[in-house]
């Protein structure tokens, strides 16, 4: 009786043995099976999902190229109505920017004398410009909308071509645009400080003789006194940068290869 329990024993744990390699054959089976499957079927959207990626890059890139181009035509990268001595014209509209400055006396009444109350604009970028770090900011925007430029035409024709050597290269020119743009975005409101400094060639001089509100305030880096502030230019700019900040994000995830 003992010798008999013992062997039904064992052929009950061959059986078990035998049910459990048979019940877990089938799921590793569709294990295999499924990891075939998303092997062979991922590689097949991955052109697609570049595609689109290289789409919303460029289309982000040539946004960033139209508003910096934009911020460069107005004068307005800093503005404000200043007193004047004059009691006809007692307010000074000043708009002035890295390569324009415009200019508008307010009279008094709405009787507007000839030569004055009309706008008066006049070009103050690169040689004609009379603050150091301006010059450098405008020579470096210019320069990384040079190379912008080069990057949109690299990112079209990777996405025309599904070229990852093309993308590789317009990455390389972003990445060298990012530096241009971040070391003139510095300079300019570094230089501030000199806005207030006297003109040293009279009134038709730009970027200089801006008057405080405050006589015990004045310029600095990075801040600028009463009455002026930052104009539609500069937040253009900064827009600009955001954008070209978040195609970044789009360039990391296209395919280089």
């Amino acid at each position: 009786m003992p010798s008999s329990t013992l062997r039904d024993d064992r052929h009950s744990k061959v059986n078990t043995s035998t049910t459990t390699t048979m019940t877990t054959t089938p799921t590793s089976t569709m294990r295999r099976s499924t990891a075939v499957t998303l092997q062979v079927t991922t590689p097949e959207y991955e052109p697609v999902i570049s595609r689109i990626l290289l789409l919303i890059w460029t289309f982000l890139l040539v946004v960033t190229w139209i508003l910096l181009v934009v911020a460069f035509t107005l004068p307005d990268w800093v503005e404000g109505t200043e007193p004047t001595d004059d009691p006809d014209f007692p307010f000074l509209d000043r708009q002035v920017g890295l390569f324009r400055q415009c200019e508008q006396y307010t009279p008094l009444n709405d009787n507007v004398v000839t030569g004055f109350g009309a706008e008066r604009c006049f070009s103050t970028g690169f040689n004609k410009s009379n603050i150091d770090a301006w010059y450098a900011a405008g020579v470096l925007f210019v320069i990384g909308v040079i190379f912008l430029s080069m990057t949109i035409v690299l990112a079209l024709v990777a996405t025309i071509r599904a070229n990852g050597w093309v993308a590789a290269l317009a990455k390389l020119s972003m990445s060298i645009t990012s530096i241009f743009f971040l070391i003139a975005s510095i300079l300019f409101p570094l230089g501030f400080i000199y806005l207030d400094d006297r003109c040293p060639a009279g009134t038709e001089e730009g970027q200089c003789g801006l008057r405080c509100t405050d006589p015990t305030a004045g310029m600095d880096y990075f801040t600028l006194c009463g009455p002026y502030g930052v104009g539609a230019a500069s937040f253009l700019m900064f827009a600009a940068l955001v954008v070209f900040f978040i195609s970044s994000f789009c360039a990391a995830c296209v395919r280089s290869a």
